[in-house]
């Protein structure tokens, strides 16, 4: 009994946590429509558009190298 709750018991919890974070983010993001949204990106001037798309894969790399020194710190290479 005890082995079957914990074969199941990891994704469970990672069932009942998503479940969770799409009903906040669905709380969260009730108020706004999508074509309301997509009416505000068509206003942005495309020079600002594109700088926050930078900025956004700039963060996204800067993650990744962050990952990368950690491993190479610790002399571990990925699987």
């Amino acid at each position: 009994m005890k082995a079957l709750f914990a074969r199941y018991a990891g994704p469970l919890i990672g069932l009942i946590l998503f479940a969770g974070a799409l009903w906040v983010l669905h709380q969260a993001l009730a108020d706004y429509r999508y074509q309301d949204v997509a009416a505000d990106l068509e206003r942005l001037p495309p020079a600002q558009l594109f700088a926050a798309l930078l900025a956004t894969a700039l963060s996204y790399l800067v993650t990744t190298g962050y990952d990368w020194l950690a491993l190479r710190y610790i002399r571990r290479p990925l699987p």
